[in-house]
């Protein structure tokens, strides 16, 4: 079984109970990327192309996505895998992409195929969440498939980081299955007031639910573990290409 290494700033997070997705993303790629100029390939960037606040000064970021969005510095339909770049990046990032990737296992031999030598890719996909950006929703990675994926094509010192907590992602879920009961018993304008209204006061009670069911849990079970890469949102990975 693959250990989970949980890092200083992850386990920050964990600690302050911060599960906003793209933030412990974020957290666990600024932390992850190394602390010297680097030059950043972002594949499948769409319009949260990784900011250069998240890097060290001179660092530069080359955002590549099929649809010309704010951000993308080359438009190109990666479903034909990567284009000739005329420079070499030392970290290739692909943040909430690889599940949206019909043929990932390309991508993956493309961005080995395109890094520095010792260079880095770093990797953030969900797990436990809900379909979106229907239809092209594709895969659900497990730290294994994640591994073997990247192994095959070459890279090493592979490391897999749960990255939200067990009672963090348990809050999730919950949060998700009220929310699909509430769109389909009230389909209706989501920007309108009363939409709003109803729905916080929903989530309000829901949150109550969900309080008083993880203390009879806490109670039956004594401990409930802090993370476990059985059960979470999602996973964060980096791995090297070889020298």
């Amino acid at each position: 079984m693959l250990e989970p290494k949980i890092d200083s700033l992850c386990r920050y997070a964990l600690e302050l109970r911060m599960c906003n997705w793209r933030q412990l993303g974020n957290l666990y790629i600024s932390n992850a990327i190394p602390s010297h100029r680097v030059t950043v390939l972002d594949v499948g960037c769409g319009n949260k192309k990784l900011s250069n606040s998240l890097l060290s000064p001179g660092s530069s970021v080359i955002g590549i996505d099929k649809d010309d969005l704010q951000g993308v510095d080359i438009v190109h339909n990666l479903e034909q895998g990567l284009p000739k770049l005329g420079v070499t990046p030392n970290v290739v990032l692909m943040n909430n992409y690889l599940e949206h990737c019909i043929n990932p296992k390309e991508i993956i031999a493309d961005c080995h195929e395109v890094l520095a030598p010792g260079g880095l890719v770093v990797v953030v996909v969900p797990f436990l969440i809900k379909l979106h950006q229907i239809p092209i929703d594709y895969f659900r990675y497990t730290p294994f498939s994640l591994d073997r994926l990247f192994r095959q094509v070459g890279f090493v010192d592979i490391s897999i980081t749960p990255l939200v907590s067990v009672q963090d992602t348990f809050e999730q879920m919950h949060r998700t299955f009220v929310d699909v009961l509430y769109a389909d018993k009230w389909p209706e304008d989501t920007q309108s007031v009363t939409f709003k209204v109803r729905r916080r006061l929903i989530n309000d009670a829901a949150d109550r639910v969900f309080r008083i069911s993880l203390s009879l849990y806490k109670s039956l079970l004594h401990k409930i573990p802090k993370y476990d890469e059985r059960f979470t949102i999602g996973y964060g990975m980096s791995a090297r290409k070889s020298h």
